[in-house]
């Protein structure tokens, strides 16, 4: 399998398999959303389409965040920890965040597409295995974002890691995502201390033992979680 990493200017690229990453935060809270019970999330390029998309499916949540920050009017943040203890049992979120769901929009070209993190690193790699595809992009979306991405890509070397046969020091990768730390020691500090809170869920390899696969679905696009046992 001929496998490449792509920033968010080049994902239009991608013509087979793609895993969109963002580990810090959205495909982290997004696991955690499955988690609490979360039946699917729609992903959105905007605040407004996330809107429009809410009016169109009753009972719907809004989550995500612009610029890191919460939006007014969306029930939820882009935050695990404010996942961790819900029950969203059979809920639909709709997702908006600055850097994930836009490498998810974009990858407009792909045959397959999976959302990933660490959480669900080793269920993402099964999941791509069973696509049977001869070539595989890693989105890195946090290219564009403040992280610089150094977690994005240390998950991409670390799931290729893993498709290739061998069998890496989740801790050597989950290390590089610390630098993020460093992109954030200008905010205000609540904000820094509940964003810290989030890394130290985001950095942890196989907390969840599913995967997150994409689908168009009556024009939308659509993740759902592997069933338990698949």
């Amino acid at each position: 399998m001929q496998i490449e990493q792509y920033g968010l200017k080049e994902c239009e690229k991608i013509r087979g398999g793609a895993v969109v990453v963002d580990v810090i935060r959205a495909f982290t809270t997004a696991a955690y959303a499955f988690a609490a019970g979360a039946e699917k999330i729609v992903l959105a390029a905007t605040v407004e389409e996330v809107l429009e998309i809410q009016r169109s499916l009753p009972g719907s949540l809004a989550m995500g965040e612009v610029g890191g920050m919460p939006v007014e009017g969306f029930a939820l943040w882009n935050s695990p920890v404010q996942l961790q203890h819900m029950d969203l049992s059979g809920k639909t979120l709709v997702q908006r965040t600055s850097a994930g769901t836009q490498g998810a929009v974009r990858t407009r070209n792909a045959t397959h597409m999976a959302v990933g993190s660490f959480v669900v690193a080793a269920a993402t790699v099964r999941l791509v295995q069973s696509w049977g595809v001869d070539s595989l992009g890693f989105v890195i979306t946090g290219s564009e974002a403040n992280s610089g991405g150094y977690e994005d890509a240390a998950f991409a070397d670390y799931a290729q890691a893993l498709l290739e046969g061998q069998t890496p020091d989740a801790q050597t990768y989950l290390q590089r995502g610390l630098r993020w730390r460093e992109s954030y020691a200008h905010l205000q500090d609540e904000w820094t201390e509940r964003m810290l809170a989030d890394l130290a869920l985001c950095l942890e390899a196989d907390r969840f033992d599913f995967a997150m696969p994409v689908q168009r679905e009556n024009g939308l696009l659509v993740v759902r979680r592997t069933p338990p046992g698949w």
